[in-house]
């Protein structure tokens, strides 16, 4: 018999571990595994062999599946080959949204579910109550709405909803079977997917023109080579306040809800768990919901690390039952359900045509190419004291929110829809529409879609660029409504537009002010109030959209009181002034000669492994009106030419970064903007862990850029508040102080890595509050209701209106500012009279309806305008115009 060897004591992770030798008396044998703990003990393989001295086989990775298709005599072809209209590969609801409304449509459709039930974090395995607006008979059709977490009834929900399938006679099932591998060809489509029964181990090719990826994880995206992102973005990225200073990992965590049950005599249960007692504590609990939750610490991977993540709640909830087992009013007690199956929320996110975010999300932005409404409000998840529970805050959204048809395919891969949580979203915007009858509505959108390419030969790109071919697609949609639909009216025909006081991108901010609650009649949910000091040196400055050049009138909303003042001044800006300060000293470097530097030129990243590089700024605004109310900053940063030594790799996940800096320098003495390998940043630089001004999370490679090529920071809060705060206050002088910076290659890289600049240019807009104001608000009456001042014109520089303090004697409040035109006269193949075609705009995947034609997306120099009339692709710096020609250069 064989020796007893105690397993799963090392190594520590999965790896062998050596039981020793046998004599088999037959060849044919029967071995059994003993779980001496009892709790969810697991073994992978047995791996028998006569050799003795034969080494361990490989521990993980390509080199143990290699090892295992070997010794499973596996060649690299699957046994079998299916050959389908549409492959969908996940069964969570997003995947069976997508397989109904593509099969119901007359396609031949396999679905892939690496579970032997359907409904994913729905399902008897997991137990999440779906929540969400269902909108479509599919979605209600599999949801489970009507179900509270943790709900037994899953079971019985899970037996309908797979009649359900099975009974659709093009549907084929491949339940208990993962996806494992992903093909594409050189154009960049996928030609298969292969899969692994994970019982008995077959493996099936399935082949087809159209894929859906509903895996959650983006499994499929990511090995066909699909632009994806993990954890949040930083703030600056799309101008969402929810998101953190500096990108980082951190994801939304995974959950093991859970119940026990009360008996009618006495029930044993372990209570030395040493193992479990290291994560519970002293807690005692008898169950658990939603909130027990961990991996949204930025340091764990919910995709790496999701078998410790899953373990550590299995721990937490064993110990804290044995804790509440020590009490007798608990002995009758024992566990019902435990699952073994996380309920994950983040992973991957694979990037489409548009992202959403937080903004599209709180602000409702009109979508032509509206698919799917959100009905949840943006739920962000938050660690507590406590490593195995969480806590959150809802944010809100608009209403109605709705969600683009962008959003639901690749944009790298020509014939991969999306179909989950996984779809193209910022972290801070996948909060809202994460839940699973919004995502259920995707699925149905992408069936649909993949129907239409199938049969009338288009691929998933071209339904937004031809907008008959996308009214094909709402046509299909609304037959399956379950009421009548309701699709956003184009803003352009009657437009409108309100800006509240919490509207960080349209509200400036300018002294100090008080967010408040305490009188009725607020727009939303505060309003500022002046606390009637500073006067005169305080303003709010509103700045609403106006998409079309015409007449707009102009009101404001504010909540009435008796100790508000009766004149408080209002100014309509029609124009706005501009001014370009050039860096002081743009090419300023340090004063030490070295092979990297040459004459004026800035450098900023890595010179190799022993020498790293910050360039430092200074833009004298002592020339802008110390009353000037700052409406824009840009800030841009000119190449002198590629470094051709530099490895042509991305700057790294914080890209480039642009940091306040307090303390005067002089350029030709400062040594503090180089160092050695081994050496700290000299002040006044330091480490810059806070400060961001702005910053370009993804520029271009180091040898993608070209000669006199522009890299345009984004205008930030941050940015407009610190030159705001140069020309109010007081200070020595008016010069803006930053330090430009590559955080990634100062830590993680060893490789030269370098971007040579040249000019360095802050370009500002702002309006002047000293003429006489336009009118002046009596806040003491007419409360809660938009009260017009008059009908101003909107031209190019559009509508600005603030609201200040000077001349006032009691309180002054700022709360809202709305715009309204009507206009007749709209051209059908211009809808926001920009100069750029419907048709174009759609062709790039930009807004049909709001495109700035002067915003340049590729950072490139041409904006919009010139990309449309050049030919060129307005979102590829490397698309160029040659003269004589009109053809897109890539």
């Amino acid at each position: 018999a064989i020796q007893p060897t105690l397993f799963g004591i090392a190594p520590a992770a999965w790896g062998w571990a050596d039981g020793g030798t046998v004599d088999l008396a037959s060849a044919s044998l029967e071995i059994r595994l003993r779980d001496l703990t009892g709790f969810d003990g697991r073994c992978d393989a047995l791996f028998l062999t006569t050799d003795t001295a034969a080494a361990p086989p490989p521990d993980g990775g390509t080199a143990l599946a290699q090892w295992r298709a070997q010794m499973r005599g596996e060649t690299a072809t699957p046994e079998t080959t299916a050959t389908f209209d549409l492959v969908v590969v996940g069964g969570g609801f997003g995947g069976c949204g997508a397989a109904l409304a593509a099969a119901r449509s007359g396609l031949r459709v396999a679905l892939v579910q690496d579970r032997p039930v359907l409904g994913g974090n729905a399902s008897q395995e997991i137990r999440v109550a779906s929540r969400g607006d269902r909108r479509y008979r599919i979605v209600d059709e599999i949801d489970t709405f009507d179900l509270q977490n943790r709900s037994a009834t899953t079971i019985d929900r899970d037996a309908a909803r797979l009649a359900l399938f099975r009974a659709e006679p093009t549907l084929t099932l491949y339940l208990s079977c993962r996806a494992y591998a992903a093909a594409t060809n050189a154009a960049r489509r996928i030609t298969c997917v292969d899969i692994r029964h994970m019982a008995d181990g077959s493996r099936t090719r399935l082949t087809a023109p159209l894929f859906v990826d509903a895996t959650g994880d983006g499994w499929i995206g990511a090995w066909a080579g699909a632009a994806w992102r993990m954890g949040r973005e930083a703030r600056a990225t799309h101008q969402e306040s929810l998101a953190p200073e500096t990108a980082d990992l951190q994801t939304l965590g995974s959950s093991l809800m859970w119940t026990s049950k009360t008996n009618a005599a006495p029930v044993p249960f372990p209570t030395d768990l040493p193992w479990a007692a290291a994560v519970a504590g002293s807690a005692a609990e008898t169950g658990g919901e939603w909130d027990w939750e961990y991996g949204i610490n930025a340091t764990l991977d919910t995709l790496d690390d999701a078998e410790h993540i899953r373990d550590h709640l299995l721990r937490a909830i064993y110990g804290t039952f044995a804790n509440a087992k020590l009490n007798p009013a608990h002995a009758n007690r024992s566990l019902d359900w435990v699952p073994y199956i996380a309920g994950k929320r983040e992973s991957r996110r694979v990037l489409g045509a548009y992202i959403l975010t937080q903004n599209d999300v709180l602000e409702g932005r009109y979508f032509e190419d509206a698919v799917a409404t959100t009905d949840w409000g943006i739920d962000l998840h938050m660690e507590t004291g406590i490593s195995y529970r969480s806590t959150y805050k809802n944010y809100g959204r608009a209403s109605p929110c709705y969600i683009p048809y962008r959003c639901l395919f690749s944009r790298d891969i020509a014939n991969l829809f999306l179909a989950g949580r996984h779809f193209s979203v910022t972290h801070v915007a996948l909060g809202s529409p994460r839940v699973m009858n919004t995502i259920a509505q995707l699925g149905v959108t992408v069936g649909f879609a993949a129907a239409i390419c199938s049969q009338q030969g288009y691929e998933p790109a071209d339904i937004y660029r031809d907008p008959d071919v996308f009214a094909a697609l709402r046509a299909r949609l609304d037959a399956d409504a379950l009421a009548t639909p309701s699709w956003p009216a184009n803003p352009y025909t009657t437009a409108s537009a309100i800006v509240d006081n919490l509207d960080a991108a349209r509200v400036r901010i300018v002294g100090e002010w008080t967010a408040s609650t305490s009188d009725s009649g607020k727009w939303l949910s505060n309003y500022l109030h002046d606390g009637n000091t500073g006067k005169g040196g305080k303003y709010v400055l509103f700045c609403p959209a106006t998409p079309l050049s015409g007449d707009y009138t102009v009101s404001t909303w504010h909540s009435a009181g008796g100790t508000r003042a009766t004149n408080a001044p209002v100014w309509v800006f029609t124009q706005r002034a501009r001014a370009a300060a050039l860096a002081v000293n743009a090419y300023a470097r340090s004063d030490t000669p070295d092979v990297w530097c040459g004459n004026e030129e800035t450098l900023v990243g890595r010179a190799g492994s022993g020498k790293y590089f910050r360039g430092f700024l200074g833009f004298d605004l002592a020339d802008l009106p110390a009353h000037a109310l700052v409406d824009d900053v840009t800030l841009s940063l000119t190449i002198r030419y590629p470094d051709a030594s530099s490895v042509n790799e991305t700057a790294g996940a914080s890209g480039i970064t642009v940091h306040h800096l307090d303390e005067p320098f002089s350029p030709g003495a400062v040594t503090w903007n180089s160092r050695e390998a081994d050496t700290p940043w000299a002040t006044p630089g330091g480490t810059f862990a806070t400060n961001v001004l702005t910053a370009i999370a993804d520029p271009p490679y180091f040898l993608d850029v070209t000669n006199g090529q522009r890299l345009v920071f984004p205008s930030t809060p941050d940015l407009r508040a610190r030159v705001q705060a140069l020309l109010s206050q007081s200070a020595p002088d008016k010069i803006l102080r930053g330090v430009v910076c590559t955080p990634s290659l100062e830590t993680g890289y060893t490789s030269r890595k370098l971007y040579r600049f040249a000019e360095a240019r802050l370009d500002v807009t702002w309006v002047d509050p000293s003429v006489p104001p336009t009118a002046r608000l009596n806040l003491k009456e007419q409360q809660a209701q938009w009260r017009p001042i008059g009908v101003f014109p909107a031209g190019a520089d559009g509508l600005r209106v603030a609201i200040g303090t000077g001349g006032t004697d009691a309180y002054v409040t700022a709360d809202a500012v709305r715009v309204d035109i009507a206009r007749s006269d709209i051209d059908p193949d211009d809808y926001d009279g920009n100069g750029l075609p419907n048709a174009w705009e759609r062709r790039w995947f930009l807004q049909e309806t709001g495109t700035d034609p002067l915003a340049d997306p590729d950072g490139d120099g041409s904006p919009n305008r010139e990309e449309c009339e050049r030919g060129t692709d307005p979102l590829d710096p490397r698309s160029r115009y040659t003269a004589g020609t009109r053809l897109l250069l890539q």
